[in-house]
């Protein structure tokens, strides 16, 4: 759907070429027209709305209404060839449009009677009267083949309102996507969170842990503090471990008190360890 201010809404369309109405890409254009027009609740859709740059408009004025069944209408190369003499126009709150999605809608002067000829898909040619209600959206979407919006037809200061109106609306669409991103960054259950939350779990199992260790032990092979190398019999092997590893008990820590009576400790030799369990067990 083409939605105000797109360019394309204000640029006239062309005919199609006669030989190739009954096309398939013709048809399948006017049945894509047909379900974006039910599927936004609309009871006419014109080439411009749909991005198709032909003369081609699609309506089914009474669908909407309770009891009637879908009765969808193609119109193709349609002209307006004769109009009533009386003006309408459709009570309050007026026409709204599918391609001005604002909350926007306001009374427009219309012809009360119409004469359209158009042609089908196997290019016959086609006349018929349309007056009432009919006829005013057959005269909205015969003006958006021609590079108009309803709100063209309204007074300036009508339109003016309608633009400011719609601006303002796309203003507070715009800042409220905003809002809603940042409010999903701080929700705890926020899609942020989720991130977040997936990453640290990952971090916790077992795979990347075998990864941290396998990359901590490479590291320390390329800074010498890790050797590969097998020392022989003869060679001296000496404990690498950090001391802030080693417990104490494996240290040989114990207990003495000394003459002012305050705890102090001693690291003594493993022999004098043996003396002095000699000494307190006799």
């Amino acid at each position: 759907m083409v939605i105000w201010p797109d360019e394309r809404l204000h640029d006239p369309v062309s005919p199609f070429p006669e030989e190739h109405l009954g096309s398939k890409l013709v048809r399948n254009t006017a049945g894509a027209m047909i379900r974006s027009m039910y599927k936004h609740y609309g009871v006419g859709l014109a080439a411009p709305q749909a991005g198709v740059p032909f003369q081609i408009f699609v309506m089914d004025a009474f669908w909407t209404q309770e009891g009637n069944k879908k009765k969808p209408r193609v119109f193709l190369n349609p002209k307006i060839t004769g109009v009533g003499e009386y003006v309408t126009e459709l009570p309050h709150p007026g026409e709204g449009c599918l391609s001005f999605p604002y909350d926007h809608r306001a009374p427009v002067q219309r012809h009360d009677r119409v004469e359209l000829e158009w042609l089908d898909f196997k290019g016959n040619t086609h006349h018929q009267w349309f007056d009432g209600y009919e006829s005013i959206v057959i005269q909205h979407e015969f003006d958006h083949l021609l590079g108009f919006c309803y709100i063209d037809r309204l007074s300036p200061l009508k339109k003016d309102m309608a633009l400011r109106r719609a601006r303002k609306m796309r203003r507070a669409y715009r800042n409220g996507m905003r809002g809603t991103v940042k409010m999903f960054k701080k929700m705890q259950n926020g899609p942020e969170a989720v991130v977040n939350r997936n990453k640290r779990f990952e971090a916790g199992t077992p795979q990347a842990k075998l990864r941290r260790a396998a990359k901590k032990h490479k590291e320390g092979i390329e800074n010498g503090t890790i050797t590969t190398d097998i020392p022989s019999g003869d060679s001296e092997v000496v404990d690498s471990r950090p001391s802030s590893r080693v417990s104490e008990e494996a240290r040989g820590l114990v207990q003495r008190e000394d003459a002012r009576g305050d705890s102090q400790r001693v690291q003594l030799p493993v022999s004098d360890q043996d003396q002095e369990g000699d000494e307190r067990a006799s």
